[in-house]
């Protein structure tokens, strides 16, 4: 009798319900990393989009002249690979401020790239825009071609 008795007790199944909380779980689980990997997909973007500004900014400050400039930077953005993440070459305006004897050096040039993303994702929209700015010193000891 004890040995059917614990036959019995070994065949029942009750308090296994451990399955389907498991298979919610899992599933919360996948859409948390989902949205993560999202964000995480946006900030290396922006932050790629960032460095680009800074370096062509760095660029059109060691430049003899504003038209220069503005090549040296066009040319700084083209190197980068930014225009994998964005749907197209990132736009990039660029304005500068005269230094103390109205001229070109001595002043600051500010470069400023816009990309759009292409992030279409079931929650959000068909895009998003992202731009970064960044300001240098132009160069005031730049030898003049």
């Amino acid at each position: 009798m004890t040995l059917r008795r614990l036959v019995r007790c070994v065949r029942r199944d009750e308090g296994q319900s451990l399955g389907p909380e498991l298979m919610l779980l899992l599933v919360v689980a996948l859409a948390a990393w989902g949205f993560l990997s999202w964000l995480g997909r946006l900030n290396s973007t922006a932050q790629d989009l960032e460095n680009t500004a800074q370096s062509a900014a760095r660029a059109a400050s060691q430049a003899s002249n504003p038209i220069d400039a503005r090549a040296a930077a066009g040319r700084a953005v083209s190197a980068s690979n930014i225009s994998t993440p964005c749907t197209a070459e990132p736009a990039l305006a660029m304005s500068w401020t005269p230094g103390p004897t109205g001229t070109w050096r001595g002043g600051s040039v500010m470069v400023t790239l816009t990309c759009s993303v292409d992030n279409a994702e079931p929650i959000t929209s068909a895009g998003r825009t992202i731009s970064a700015t960044d300001t240098q010193v132009i160069d005031r000891f730049t030898v003049a071609p």
